[in-house]
C-alpha cells in the first residue's frame, strides 16, 4: 500500500480492477502497510472491505506496522479481525531508537510479539508464506549468519 489519504478513491478503484484481473489469471494480491491509508491493522481492514473482492488479501508486517506509525500502531491492535483477511505474513521486526524506528534488524530482536502474532494467524487457520524480507549485515557472510539466526527462530517460535 502506498496509497494516499488524497487519493483513497482512485487506490481503491485500481485494487478492485486489479484484484478482478489477478483472479482472472488464477492468482491473488494483497495489501501490504506502508502508512497512509494502511498505516494500522484497522486501516487495512477498511481498505479490505472497501475493495471486497475475493483476489484482494492483507499482508501482515509487524514490523512495518510500528515502523511507519513510531511505534504507536501495535500488530496485535484489530489482530482478531484482520487474521482471517491475512493471506500473507512478513517475518519482519521494529525497535525505537532515538533517531527514529528501524526494521533492519533480525526478528525475534525488537518490539514483535512474533508467538502471539502467530497464535493469532494459526487460530483462524492460516497457511499462508511466511516470508523473511530483509536481514542486517554489510557483507554477505554477516547477511547469511542473520538469516540462519532468523530462520531457527521462526522455526522454534512459529509452530
Amino acid at each position: 500500500c502506498g496509497g494516499s489519504i488524497d487519493h483513497r478513491e482512485t487506490y481503491l478503484a485500481m485494487m478492485r480492477l486489479t484484484a478482478a484481473y489477478a483472479a482472472s489469471k488464477g492468482t491473488a494480491i494483497a495489501m501490504k502497510p506502508h502508512g497512509d491509508i494502511c498505516l494500522s491493522c484497522r486501516d487495512m481492514i477498511d481498505v479490505h472491505r472497501e475493495v471486497d473482492h475475493p483476489a484482494f488479501g492483507l499482508c501482515l508486517d509487524p514490523g512495518n506496522l510500528l515502523y511507519y506509525s513510531n511505534g504507536q500502531n501495535r500488530p496485535e491492535d484489530d489482530l482478531e479481525e484482520m487474521a482471517p483477511l491475512v493471506t500473507v505474513f512478513i517475518a519482519k521486526d521494529c525497535v525505537l531508537r532515538d533517531d527514529g524506528p528501524e526494521v533492519l534488524i533480525v526478528p525475534g530482536t525488537g518490539l514483535v510479539d512474533f508467538p502471539g502474532v502467530w497464535r493469532r494467524l494459526v487460530d483462524v487457520g492460516y497457511e499462508g508464506p511466511v516470508c523473511v524480507e530483509k536481514v542486517p549485515g554489510d557483507d554477505l557472510e554477516t547477511m547469511n549468519s542473520n538469516f540462519v539466526t532468523t530462520l531457527q527462530y521462526l522455526r522454534e517460535q512459529l509452530r
